[in-house]
């Protein structure tokens, strides 16, 4: 006995005919597509895969290619005013948004060693402070260069011990 899909039969002197269930819904390929009615041309006829596929990948795109160095924007939030937790991620948060940059492109650029979550979670209120590798990273993505991070490091010490 078959159970699920409807029997197919083929009678000899007509088109096919489906079991009890009738026909099944074109599926794959064979589904019609909805029409436009103005024809697409150029690029916009690309799908978005193919117009990154025509693009030259950016070095940080490239799996382990180089990542360009951000340069960090101006007027940095001051990090010996940094005392709490909470001033810490405040800062954190505003040299993101002075950046410009979303926390996935602060991944790339940081060189991809923590999730786009984890960052996220370093300038949310309601999450414990992070290690300091992760604000370290978060800084670097963000455009800050390593011989400005040791401010930002004693302003991670001072928050930790002001908990």
């Amino acid at each position: 006995m078959h159970q699920g899909r409807p029997i197919r039969s083929t009678p000899a002197d007509g088109p096919p005919r489906m079991g009890a269930a009738g026909p099944s819904a074109p599926r794959g390929r064979d589904r019609p597509r909805a029409s436009r009615s103005v024809p697409r041309s150029g690029v916009a006829a690309m799908t978005p895969a193919a117009r990154r596929r025509t693009q030259a990948p950016t070095p940080s795109a490239v799996p382990g290619g180089p990542v360009e160095p951000r340069t960090a924007p101006p007027d940095l939030p001051d990090p010996a005013l940094i005392g709490t937790v909470a001033e810490l991620k405040t800062r954190l948060a505003a040299l993101k948004e002075r950046a410009d940059l979303s926390y996935r492109s602060i991944v790339r650029a940081s060189g991809g060693a923590y999730s786009h979550t984890t960052f996220q979670g370093a300038v949310r209120a309601d999450r414990p402070l992070p290690r300091l590798d992760v604000p370290r990273d978060f800084l670097r993505g963000c455009g800050v260069a390593d011989d400005e991070l040791a401010p930002w490091e004693d302003a991670w010490h001072r928050a930790r011990s002001n908990r």
